[in-house]
């Protein structure tokens, strides 16, 4: 029987995190190598790894190069991605902190979208998570709605009970989904009325 491969996307920087793959992944009998994926960092079969460390997440939610990301994800829809986050908010930094009810809107939202959060105290215990995936997965066939890649715009769009219309008027007014996190309850019913509003807020806010 040949070997099961997890491979590594060619941009990956060595640390201990991927050295610690790398040996686990060797032990269990698994073939590591460096493959130039079409998003994320790991792969195995059609699951795909998007590893965040948790204050790689924070910056990149509030330069909305999450939601970038999470659009490209939603445009390669043969593949299934999991989100793995390491650390605790314990481990942000200062400046950070403060922006946990926006990293906890985006995780609300990115979870409602459809792509599985997997939380770990640390790069260890999401190895360790990562390949107990692995170890008892087989080739997931998930429809996932298709949207034009690298369109963040078709991501509010996807909000509930918000099309096209109504999205491109959050688009204009919030910019992006860091934004839309900050808006209040009440300027969100008197932007799209009490239903939508209030399902908008919902949806971003804890």
């Amino acid at each position: 029987m040949s070997k099961k491969t997890i491979s590594l996307d060619t941009r990956e920087q060595k640390d201990e995190f991927i050295a610690y793959l790398i040996d686990t992944a060797h032990a269990k009998g698994y073939d590591v190598h460096l493959e130039a994926l079409p998003f994320g960092d790991i792969k195995f079969e059609n699951i795909i790894i998007e590893r965040k460390e948790i204050n790689d997440f924070c910056a990149s939610v509030c330069s909305d190069r999450m939601f970038n990301q999470i659009a490209q994800m939603k445009a390669n829809p043969d593949y299934v991605t999991i989100i793995g986050l390491s650390g605790a908010y314990k481990d942000l930094w200062k400046d950070n902190i403060i922006k946990i009810p926006h990293m906890e809107g985006a995780l609300k939202q990115i979870m409602a979208w459809g792509i599985p959060v997997m939380a770990c105290m640390d790069d260890k215990h999401l190895v360790d998570n990562m390949l107990a995936i692995f170890e008892h997965s087989k080739p997931i066939d998930v429809p996932i709605k298709r949207v034009e890649k690298n369109k963040k715009d078709s991501l509010f769009m996807a909000l509930p009970g918000i099309g096209r219309k109504h999205g491109k008027e959050l688009i204009a007014k919030y910019g992006n989904m860091c934004n839309l996190c900050k808006a209040s309850k009440e300027e969100l019913i008197k932007l799209l009325g009490p239903v939508k509003g209030t399902n908008v807020y919902n949806a971003v806010r804890k």
